[in-house]
């Protein structure tokens, strides 16, 4: 393979590491979300 060809799929297997990172971190924060207000709901509503 060429070394230009080699650098693309470099970039595009970091680019889609990237975006897995970002979609991860959405799913953990919307889980969070979820828990926190679950909480609140149990502390404020006993």
């Amino acid at each position: 393979m060429s070394e230009l060809g080699e650098r693309r799929l470099t970039e595009e297997i970091k680019r889609d590491a990237r975006a897995e990172n970002r979609l991860y971190l959405q799913a953990t924060l919307a889980l969070v979300g979820v828990a926190v207000l679950v909480v609140v709901r149990e502390v404020f509503f006993l």
